[in-house]
């Protein structure tokens, strides 16, 4: 078995704000990242070394001249 790799996932989240542009509420888009790495063979276990990290980034969309920007 092969354990060298890179890999990404993304999962997003839409939510309204209590705030408004232009009459429209604001959208609050959460996403979360996590990045894995496989760096080569655990010696004792035979397993996948196996390498984590999560970030999230937020973003506000505002309604502007006909569309979420």
């Amino acid at each position: 078995m092969n354990c060298n790799g890179e890999f990404e996932e993304k999962t997003g989240y839409i939510s309204f704000e209590k705030s408004e542009t232009n009459g429209f509420k604001n959208l609050k888009i959460r996403t979360k990242i996590e990045k894995r790495f496989l760096t080569g063979k655990n010696s004792k276990t035979g397993d996948c070394n196996e390498k984590v990290l999560k970030s999230f980034k937020t973003q506000i969309l505002k309604y502007k001249e006909g569309i979420y920007q």
